[in-house]
């Protein structure tokens, strides 16, 4: 077996599209491009993770989990097509997947299934 085919952090960084369902869990048109737990952004974000809980166990500081969870996912999420507003093709952005988030938690909740599949990732 060459050793070469072990390797994801290549594909994960290039990310996945998922598709989102609405919130009567039935699939739309729209698309988000999401990176995948082996690359570079979530293992980033997995060593912050760690700094920021041992920050919070010295100095008993509380932090919300649900912006640092959205944050994550707006870094993760590197693209989208089929979103629209009034007619019209938006155009992505952190901020604009960041109220999406915010305001469709249960878009959140698939994107974080989604990155935490590493099958989403596999080309066939």
């Amino acid at each position: 077996m060459d050793i070469d085919s072990l390797f994801t952090a290549d594909i994960h960084d290039e990310g996945a599209e998922m598709q989102v369902y609405d919130q009567f869990n039935n699939p739309t048109e729209m698309y988000i491009r999401l990176a995948g737990q082996d690359s570079e952004i979530w293992q980033k974000a997995s060593r912050e993770r760690s700094k920021r809980a041992l920050k919070q166990l010295v100095s008993k500081e509380i932090v919300s989990d649900d912006d640092t969870e959205i944050d994550e996912m707006v870094n993760a999420s590197l693209g989208w097509r089929g979103f629209e507003q009034d007619n019209k093709e938006m155009v992505f952005s952190k901020g604009a997947i960041k109220q999406l988030y915010a305001k469709a938690p249960y878009i959140k909740d698939q994107a974080i299934l989604f990155v935490n599949n590493r099958a989403n990732f596999i080309k066939s």
